[in-house]
């Protein structure tokens, strides 16, 4: 979803929803994704684990990241719903 909205905020200057905006997506970001493959490849134990990641902060409505985006990108963007 943010490639995507990064991608329309710089090439068309428009984000386009597919929806109302209101799923909830859950996103992690960079460091903590890396923190936990480096702590992964150093565990001694070789058997195989479930590591879920995340915090519940990081569970954003598709509309609020639609917001975010051009803030982060220093577009301005007119934000357009396409249903």
């Amino acid at each position: 979803v943010i490639n995507m909205f990064v991608g329309m905020a710089l090439t068309k200057k428009v984000i386009l929803l597919n929806s109302d905006g209101s799923a909830y997506r859950p996103f992690i970001d960079i460091d903590t994704l890396c923190d936990c493959f480096a702590k992964a490849c150093n565990l001694k134990n070789n058997k195989s684990m479930i590591i879920n990641l995340g915090y519940n902060n990081f569970n954003l409505k598709i509309i609020d990241v639609a917001k975010i985006v051009p803030k982060k990108t220093q577009n301005k963007i007119n934000r357009k719903a396409n249903n």
